[in-house]
């Protein structure tokens, strides 16, 4: 699966596919790859973008939206995806500092969203994103929610939709 987004190019994803998509299903129906009723589907089957993805693992989750447990979830999961280039940091706060006039102590302050945001950022092989995903259910799967400790983290059917998305990635 390749994952992808428009302002996040991975360098496995053809950034012309969406223009070249006619392109793409005349191959796919002249090589006989694909029938032509399902060569559209196909394709777009396998255009899965990140954003989306990490939106679908909520259905695993059995707390709240927003609770420090969903948050850091999310979190660990959208740096399992998301890598910020090397030098980008540092870019960042450059500009922070020059252009903008702030202190460290601001800087610092600054929220990881705000970073993921401001730099550049790849997505790691599938390899990766994998065992990173799988290392994130680990810990949370058997953990009981801190906020209510007659629940838990996960659903109780959390294996089978982990085994669903992760045939995604």
């Amino acid at each position: 699966m390749r994952i992808a987004n428009a302002s996040k190019p991975c360098s496995r994803v053809d950034p012309n596919w969406s223009h070249n998509f006619p392109k793409y299903v005349a191959r796919a129906c002249a090589r006989g790859m694909l029938g032509c009723a399902s060569a559209h589907r196909s394709l777009l089957a396998s255009r899965y973008d990140p954003r989306h993805w990490i939106g679908n693992w909520t259905e695993i989750l059995n707390v709240e939206n927003g609770s420090p447990i969903f948050n850091l979830f999310m979190s660990l999961l959208s740096s399992a995806v998301y890598r910020i280039l090397p030098g980008e940091e540092e870019r960042l706060r450059r500009h922070l500092k020059d252009g903008l006039k702030m202190d460290d102590e601001a800087i610092a302050r600054l929220p990881l969203s705000y970073h993921r945001r401001m730099c550049r950022t790849t997505c790691p092989p599938p390899r990766n994103i994998t065992r990173a995903c799988c290392d994130i259910f680990k810990f949370f799967d058997g953990m009981v929610d801190p906020l209510s400790p007659t629940s838990m983290v996960l659903v109780p059917h959390a294996a089978k939709l982990f085994d669903k998305q992760m045939r995604y990635a």
